[in-house]
């Protein structure tokens, strides 16, 4: 089914195309995460939620200073009125501490929320972009990038607010522990660096692993669809065991890439967690020294103990700064790659041109054409006409049907002189403007999970056109009519039922000519004489049948079989042929 949604990007931007509102699209890794942490006033938020998270974690690094001055202050000498106002003190802490996570964490929430549903829809507007054709990617494939990786490359903004608050947070300890002794802080601060230096030269395998993780993901997700939407099909011919085989392997393949992707994260968890209960125990040691020999008060040895076992998440989180960037390169990578791609289909050299409704049975056209023509390229001797009122049937091949198929719905670049319309090469017209005119009704085209009426996508459903389907025969046996619904992709339909929506829904369409692929080859024969004979009384508009069905063929004014040599074409009726 052709869709009409998408309106083309601006001229002179080919690749990648550009997002509502005319800004480029983000082509590059780099780009994407920009978008999705701090494109469209998401950066503000996002520079308030960094501040309130850094706020919280300052004012939890100093949790054990108030402990550690309630101590020296208060306890020690036995003071009531000091301890009063050290508790107060403590209590405003406290306060501080929750309101200021609480604020941060929803802002960071709803940057990370709404760049998520950004990214979604930019890569939404790109599979749906008419000028763009999208080989070689399947439904699993863009589930797997518009889900996982649009969820992923967003998280950059948790990244950034998570390792300025752990910044933050080790300052403050430094500080405070500098404050105490300056062994301390420096043994902190060299500590630190070391660290992180030894994290980032260990995490540079991430990046590798996470690309794998997420392309053996979107494969797997890629042969479920597949084999979930042609069950019906694969239980007829018998060949269920074989595509459960072939999803359990590229299931293992995927299990495979996340056993080794959690391996290492579990790798490069453990190793920081050690070290980092190490520094601890040896801050610890050092400062029980120095409290023993009085270099420090006891409210001295609470404070560094404390902060000793707090500065090590920070110290985690810090570690893990390359990997996580890492991590988010690899994956917006995929969902860049899809963004950056060349709007194939936009083969336009000039503006667009705009024909006006239907087909005109004399045009002004280039050589007074008129109507619909067809010359494939590849294989076939024949051109095929297609007039205003007229019924014309195309016998061919599968493939060559495939192959017209995807010329009629604008899915592959065409050759000047492969299809024009109304005289004007569709080249020229475009995807969409060729869409405005021509709907083309695929044999397995896509059921809804709604009811009936919803999806005969139509305001208004008209009883001729229903009885014209056959639809009307399967509304009787549904017990809610046209609001019953057929659940999921149709599955409590048959398939002469399923082919009866899918034919019910192309005859409420408003394009002036219809295109018709195989509309009754799931029905049985009595039926199909009926809605041969329905079709052939509809001639408000042109109708192009590409089928075998003798049925069907019989009411076409001309027949033009593609395959065939020029000296073999039979034709029924008024045959018109090349």
């Amino acid at each position: 089914m052709v869709s009409t949604i998408t309106a083309p990007p601006a001229r002179g931007s080919r690749a990648g195309g550009s997002a509502p509102g005319g800004r480029p699209l983000p082509t590059t890794p780099g780009q994407a995460l920009a978008h999705g942490s701090f494109g469209e006033g998401r950066g503000k938020r996002l520079a308030v939620a960094a501040a309130c998270r850094m706020l919280h974690q300052v004012t939890e690094a100093l949790v054990p200073v108030a402990i550690g001055v309630t101590v020296d202050r208060a306890i020690a000498p036995g003071n009531p009125v000091a301890l009063v106002w050290c508790l107060a003190g403590t209590a405003l802490l406290f306060v501080v501490l929750t309101s200021s996570w609480r604020i941060g964490t929803r802002l960071n929430t709803s940057v990370f929320s709404h760049g998520e549903h950004s990214l979604r829809q930019l890569l939404a507007a790109k599979v749906l972009d008419p000028l763009h054709s999208g080989t070689g990617r399947g439904p699993g494939r863009l589930l797997s990038l518009s889900t996982s990786d649009t969820r992923h490359t967003a998280g950059l903004a948790w990244v950034v607010t998570e390792q300025l608050s752990a910044f933050a947070a080790l300052m403050t300890a430094a500080v405070a522990l500098v404050l105490v002794s300056w062994q301390l802080g420096a043994t902190v601060l060299v500590a630190t660096a070391a660290f992180m230096l030894l994290m980032h030269l260990v995490t540079t395998p991430l990046e590798r692993r996470a690309v794998a993780q997420q392309a053996a993901a979107a494969e797997s997700a890629h042969v479920a669809s597949d084999l979930v939407t042609g069950l019906r099909v694969l239980k007829g011919i018998g060949a269920v065991d074989g595509a459960a085989a072939r999803y359990r392997q590229a299931s293992h393949s995927s299990l495979d890439a996340a056993m080794s992707m959690a391996r290492a994260k579990a790798l490069f968890t453990g190793v920081p967690m050690g070290l980092s209960g190490a520094f601890l125990a040896a801050i610890a040691w050092l400062a029980s020294t120095m409290a023993a020999n009085g270099s420090i008060t006891v409210g001295q040895l609470v404070t560094v103990v404390g902060l000793a076992q707090f500065i090590k998440d920070p110290m985690t989180t810090l570690a893990f700064l390359s990997a996580e960037i890492r991590e988010k390169r690899a994956v917006a990578g995929r969902l860049s790659g899809l963004l950056a791609e060349e709007n194939d289909l936009d083969q336009r050299a000039s503006g667009r041109t705009v024909l006006p409704g239907g087909m005109p049975d004399g045009g002004s056209a280039a050589g007074g054409a008129r109507g619909l023509r067809i010359t494939p390229e590849s294989g076939s001797h024949f051109a095929v006409d297609v007039k205003s009122g007229s019924i014309t049937g195309v016998r061919a091949t599968p493939a060559t049907a495939r192959e017209l198929i995807e010329m009629l719905t604008y899915r592959r670049p065409l050759a000047r002189g492969e299809l024009s319309l109304n005289g004007h090469d569709a080249i020229d017209l475009g995807p969409e403007e060729v869409a405005r005119h021509v709907f083309v009704s695929d044999h397995d085209g896509a059921v809804f999970s709604a009811s009936v009426r919803e999806n005969l996508a139509t305001d208004s459903v008209e009883a001729a056109l229903l009885v014209a389907s056959g639809l009307d025969e399967v509304l009787r046996h549904l017990p809610d009519g046209l609001d019953s619904s057929i659940g999921e992709h149709g599955r409590t339909l048959s398939g002469g039922q399923r082919q009866r929506l899918l034919l019910g829904r192309a005859l409420h369409q408003p394009q002036p000519l219809l295109v018709l692929h195989e509309p009754t080859s799931a029905v049985d024969s009595v039926t199909e004489m009926r809605i041969a004979e329905s079709l052939g009384g509809l001639r408000g508009r042109a109708l192009l049948l590409i089928t075998d069905s003798a049925a069907l063929l019989a009411i076409c004014d001309s027949v033009v079989d593609l395959d065939a040599e020029p000296t073999a074409l039979n034709t029924v009726g008024a045959a018109h042929a090349q």
